[in-house]
């Protein structure tokens, strides 16, 4: 006992001094920051203030949230070893090699029963994964594995935009708006007076289309204040009054500075003021420009798949007829499973593409319109202010050019204590100077008179805007040290003649009020996801398949009824479609149903019409119908035959539609006159006596027309006159129309055929012999297109 317990001490001491080991790793997967930015800001760059207009070349700036992937795994390894693992391990020999002597000589009297090798099987975990010899040795567990997303450093991007994307939001103090197009080469301009009297304005983004969602960021609008200088020029010709002088010396510096105009005298003196008011005008109409309508992307059409080539079906030498059919049929279903497969994979990227198209397109239409009637509201906006700003122009043009005025000649009459002296000025280059005077203390004179020796001394003239634009001195005056001392006339003699501005004519294009630049936008056009291309042309061909068509045969056997005048006939037979797949043997079928209801109906070649393939097009079949029903007289019997596809409109709970060989199937219903209700009603109502109509058609949207339909849709049941018309259809209402590949015929005509050439002229005998017939057929060709005809209306109608 004590033997045992000394052995689990050991195997215990072993134990601890190598506990398991767990190990993270920690790896970086990527880094990637969020589509959506938390702050934008505007960036404004190239900012210029030039007579009244603002242009600035702003850049948008947002702020992404960025975050780190980092995959994290605790990984755990362990060793269990058995006895001839320990030889690999010294300490572990050591340990056992120093318990068991202690054991043997210590231990009681069941020592004897434990061995070297009881001692050293049982389990042993080691911590060091590098004392694992081979993988074999180390049990590997994953406590954890999962990735973790952290917070990255937010990093700044510049937004990207199209045309008609992002406006500039201009609001002025006194809630006026206006709305600037951003473009990505392109300056933003706006005249301060589209803002009205505002003394500040802010800026801000906004965002259309798809950068709509970039409203709902934090967004830091800019903030400016409007020039002194232009808010004074603005509130002095709203008053109609000006102090010219006020802006001489360095309130005319600052003035010029702000305007972006260097003071340069003798660049003055070439100009009149005409000339500033004309370029200045004419920067002003030009500070809407026209927009740069958004530019619509290609998007290219989806290209269709390569349909994969299927081998011919040989009928082997001994394969029963029966045996290859039903070879056919299974090929078939399998063929038109695999390009059913490409078809629908097909439409639907053609319908994503439509998606996008239209998209794209109502972003133009929207961006354009919205460009356009911005563009069209701010011109407006400046026909209405152009007299404004031209009055505003002749102020700015007059400070510009008027130099200084400057009080010169400085005397002094101290016995009359009145100061003397000349105001100088100049316009254009000419010299303007007349005598002043002014009553003012001997000391004040004196201070003034010695300043002027080495200072000149400022002048404000007082000046009236006349409604002709004319400017009449009315007052002056000139400050000195902080006070303002009047100035008057010396003599009544002296004439001062106003200064007059002849305004430039200027006959602005108002045009772009009415532009639309629309009618020049191509837009990207839809892909047309109804045509059925795919699986035109792709039925599995028949290789010395030798169907034995024996109507021919039964045609010239048959005894032919006599001629008669009051019958006709109208037979349509469609093969090939222009846009959905074709369908086999309805050609064929067509033409011998004609000569077989010539010859047992007795009706003649004058009384027929026969349309083909691409003879059966919407308007052919259209305009033979009307003349034959014009030609139809009262007691006449009219017998209507179609071998082609019949779909249900979708859109008109399955209204059940004939299609003619040029048509869209999923347009039809534009066309109300190939429904068959109408087709039906426009024969009733005709002046005919009976009206037998024979439609080797299904109308489950069969568009794969050999065998099979691509889906099952129930077309609705149409009403007629079924006193005045009967109809003998190929299948029920969701079943399929199958090809008789053994005869070369669609399978409902080659017995309806076969019938009327047995002598059977009573519709309702033909009925029962082709159902039971046809219905039998249709289970050996194919157990899943069973096919039964039907039969509506007057039964008792005769051929």
């Amino acid at each position: 006992m004590k033997i045992r317990n000394a052995l689990t001490i050991m195997m215990i001491f072993i134990f601890l001094s190598g506990c398991t080991t767990t190990r993270e790793e920690v790896k970086r997967l990527h880094t990637s920051s969020e589509y959506f930015p938390f702050s934008l800001k505007l960036k404004v760059n190239d900012f210029n203030i030039k007579h009244g207009i603002v242009t600035i070349r702003p850049e948008l700036i947002g702020q992404y949230q960025t975050y780190k992937f980092i995959r994290k795994k605790k990984i755990e390894t362990s060793r269990t070893v058995n006895a001839a693992g320990y030889l690999r391990y010294p300490f572990i020999l050591l340990a056992t090699v120093i318990a068991l002597p202690y054991l043997l000589l210590f231990g009681d009297e069941d020592a004897s029963d434990i061995s070297a090798g009881d001692a050293i099987v049982d389990t042993i975990t080691l911590s060091d994964p590098a004392m694992c010899y081979a993988e074999t040795d180390c049990d590997v567990h994953e406590l954890e594995n999962k990735v973790i997303k952290e917070k990255g450093t937010p990093e700044e991007k510049t937004i990207s935009f199209r045309n008609g994307e992002v406006f500039l939001e201009i609001k002025g103090s006194n809630q006026r708006v206006i709305s600037v197009p951003l473009y990505k080469d392109r300056l933003v301009k706006f005249a301060l007076r589209e803002l009205g009297n505002s003394h500040h304005y802010t800026i801000a983004p906004k965002f259309y289309g798809s950068l709509a969602h970039l409203n709902r960021a934090e967004i830091h609008p800019l903030q400016y204040d409007v020039p002194q200088s232009y808010m004074m020029i603005e509130k002095q010709t709203k008053n109609n009054w000006l102090l010219v002088g006020s802006f001489s010396n360095d309130i005319l510096e600052t003035l010029a500075e702000q305007w972006q105009f260097k003071v340069n005298q003798k660049h003055r003196l070439n100009q009149t003021i005409n000339e500033v008011v004309r370029k200045n005008v004419k920067s002003y109409l030009s500070v809407v420009e026209k927009p740069v309508l958004p530019k619509p992307l290609i998007i290219p059409k989806i290209k269709k798949p390569d349909i994969p080539v299927f081998k011919p079906l040989v009928k082997k030498k001994f394969e029963s007829t029966q045996a290859f059919e039903q070879h056919y049929a299974k090929a078939q279903r399998q063929q038109f499973e695999k390009i059913h497969q490409l078809e629908k994979q097909y439409k639907n990227k053609v319908r994503q593409r439509n998606k996008q198209v239209e998209q794209e397109n109502h972003f133009i239409r929207s961006t354009s319109e919205r460009l356009l009637r911005n563009y069209r509201r701010r011109l407006e906006s400046l026909q209405e202010t152009l007299d404004e700003e031209q009055k505003s122009q002749v102020v700015f043009a007059y400070m510009y050019l008027l130099s200084s005025p400057e009080l010169k000649n400085i005397d002094y009459d101290i016995d009359h204590q009145t100061l003397y002296g000349v105001i100088s000025t100049s316009y254009a280059g000419k010299e303007t100077e007349y005598p002043v005077k002014s009553a003012i203390p001997p000391a004040l004179a004196k201070n003034i008179y010695e300043h002027s020796q080495t200072n000149p001394v400022y002048a404000k003239l007082k000046y009236y805007l006349r409604p002709d634009y004319s400017l009449k001195l009315t007052a002056s005056s000139f400050d000195f040290r902080g006070k303002k001392y009047p100035l008057s006339q010396v003599s009544d003699k002296v004439n001062l003649n106003p200064v007059r501005v002849e305004l430039p004519q200027i006959s602005p294009d108002w045009s772009g009020i009415t532009f639309n630049q629309m009618d020049s936008v191509t837009l990207p056009e839809l892909q047309d996801i109804q045509s059925t291309d795919l699986l035109k042309d792709k039925e599995i061909k028949i290789v010395n398949a030798n169907f034995e068509d024996d109507i021919p045969d039964l045609l010239i056997k048959s005894p032919a009824h006599p001629g008669r005048s009051n019958q006709w006939l109208i037979a349509i037979g469609i093969e090939k479609y222009k846009y959905v797949d074709n369908i086999i043997y309805a050609k064929r079928s067509a033409e011998l149903f004609v000569k077989t209801l010539q010859k047992k109906a007795g009706i003649s070649k004058q009384h027929t019409i026969l349309l083909l393939d691409e003879n059966a097009s919407s308007g052919t079949i259209k305009a033979q119908i009307k003349i034959l029903l014009e030609k139809v007289s009262p007691g006449d019997d009219v017998y209507f035959y179609y071998n082609g596809h019949g779909i249900p409109d979708t859109h008109q709970s399955n209204e059940p539609y004939l299609l003619p060989g040029d048509q869209y199937p999923y347009w039809i219903d534009e066309d109300k006159f190939f429904k068959l209700a109408n087709i039906y009603k426009l024969f009733s109502d005709s002046v005919a006596h009976q009206v037998i109509f024979f439609i080797d058609s299904c109308f489950s949207d069969t568009l794969l027309g050999d065998t099979v339909a691509a889906s099952r849709l129930v077309p609705k049941s149409v009403d007629f006159n079924e006193e005045k018309l009967v109809v003998l259809s190929a299948s029920g209402k969701d079943q399929f129309s199958n090809a008789f590949a053994e005869k070369g015929h669609r399978l409902f005509s080659y017995y309806l055929m076969k019938s009327i050439l047995s002598d059977q002229s009573l519709i309702k005998n033909i009925y029962n012999d082709v159902y039971q017939k046809v219905k039998k057929q249709s289970k050996q060709i194919s157990g899943y297109h069973i096919q039964e005809p039907t039969l509506r209306g007057n039964k008792t109608f005769q051929l």
